[in-house]
């Protein structure tokens, strides 16, 4: 029987082309891996933050660089059977986080959130029945894991006025057992008679969809187009009418509710004032932005991860990664460039002042497939009059054709 080569015997990744700035914000991790896992470590960050479409394992192996590229297994095993810890990770990005971006003497803001990433196998480690907030259904239950979310609130106000959370420490959250001795758990009931109503529900499902769709196909001549008025008397003039009062009432409650906070303020922090702890409070929700911006550009949950240490390593190094793009934008960003490159693109943002998370995300791509790509443009454009200038071109024409952003 042949003998089964360890991890730590395999092959090392070839030295990837990274920009040199992002190759040292990567090296503070250096000390928590063995050289091969640390060279495979930078291969799965690039490619969690270069892959525009599904970031699944898989999705980050093809965009983790050019060349010969590792056994998928080997980006597999990473998550599930190296030797790292993602708690020591989050730890050294706290403390590069608080040298770097924290200003001297002002204190450290830190929200603590849960998130809920959906999945629906079996076989998926700590799944669980839970509240979802984002869920379109009556019952808002949804099966999945839920992650608790310690990030740090800064304002960076150079790149943008509204304050950013940047994840560090994240744990998975286990579910209690659906039994309680001999007893079924209310939990586990109601995931019982979720799973018989979704087996019921599924033969139907497609013939409403075809009935519905019917309907709209039906509907479609005589429906009015979005942005034409409605006639003063309709019903529906009535009903936009209506809700438009109910908002203002909603303001105003607010408005209310705003004053008698600022004047009965319940904390345990006695030395701040009154204004300090609404407006810490109100940064809170820069942790709820942190979720939507990495479910939405970074692909948070969508890597089909089901052994336990993959469940638990997965969404860290991800979220960790929606961090490193911030902190890489902090030190090497250009906001104005970056912010009039989207106004020129998407002239319909008339508004836009500041880059989002995406402009950022964009930018790192950008350097990171420009460094990819230099060597070879440089040698096509060695016997070019005007060097430099022609090697930019073809960079933008490259970045323009592959569709980063």
């Amino acid at each position: 029987m042949p003998k089964k080569t360890s991890y730590e015997e395999l092959p090392m990744l070839p030295p990837p082309m990274l920009p040199p700035p992002w190759s040292a914000l990567l090296a503070i991790f250096q000390t928590c891996f063995t050289a091969p896992t640390y060279r495979l470590f930078t291969a799965v960050a690039t490619g969690a933050i270069c892959q525009v479409g599904k970031v699944t394992v898989a999705g980050m192996q093809r965009a983790s660089g050019p060349g010969p590229a590792a056994p998928h297994h080997r980006f597999s095993d990473f998550f599930a059977r190296s030797h790292w810890d993602a708690h020591q990770l989050g730890e050294r990005l706290a403390v590069w986080i608080t040298d770097h971006l924290v200003p001297d003497g002002q204190p450290v803001t830190v929200a603590v959130d849960d998130t809920l990433l959906e999945r629906w196998g079996r076989k998926v480690f700590a799944r669980m029945l839970s509240h979802d907030g984002a869920a379109q259904h009556p019952t808002a239950l949804t099966w999945g894991n839920r992650f608790i979310v310690v990030a740090i609130t800064l304002r960076l106000g150079w790149i943008t006025p509204t304050p950013i959370a940047l994840p560090v420490l994240v744990a998975l959250h286990r579910p209690r057992s659906r039994t309680s001795g001999d007893k079924r758990t209310r939990l586990g009931r109601a995931a019982t008679a979720l799973e018989s109503a979704h087996r019921r529900w599924k033969p139907h499902a497609r013939r409403i969809q075809e009935r519905n769709a019917k309907r709209a196909a039906a509907a479609a001549r005589g429906h009015r187009l979005p942005g034409t008025p409605e006639q003063p008397g309709s019903r529906r003039a009535s009903y936009e009418r209506s809700a438009w009062q109910n908002l203002q009432a909603a303001e105003a409650e607010w408005d209310a509710a705003l004053a008698h906070t600022r004047a009965h303020i319940h904390t345990t922090d006695t030395t701040t004032p009154g204004d300090g702890v609404i407006a810490r409070y109100r940064d809170r929700w820069a942790i709820e932005t942190c979720f939507a911006n990495a479910k939405q550009h970074l692909g948070l949950g969508q890597a089909h991860n089901r052994v336990p240490a993959a469940v638990r390593r997965t969404a860290p190094l991800q979220l960790l990664c929606y961090s490193l793009v911030v902190c890489y934008y902090a030190l090497h960003g250009r906001p104005a460039a970056d912010t009039a490159r989207r106004r020129a693109t998407a002239p319909y943002y008339t508004s836009k002042a500041h880059p989002a998370f995406i402009d950022m995300a964009a930018r790192l791509r950008r350097d990171i497939i420009a460094a990819r790509c230099a060597p070879a443009i440089t040698e096509t454009c060695g016997g070019h009059p005007h060097q430099e200038e022609h090697r930019a071109t073809k960079i933008e024409q490259l970045l323009s054709d592959i569709g980063a952003l």
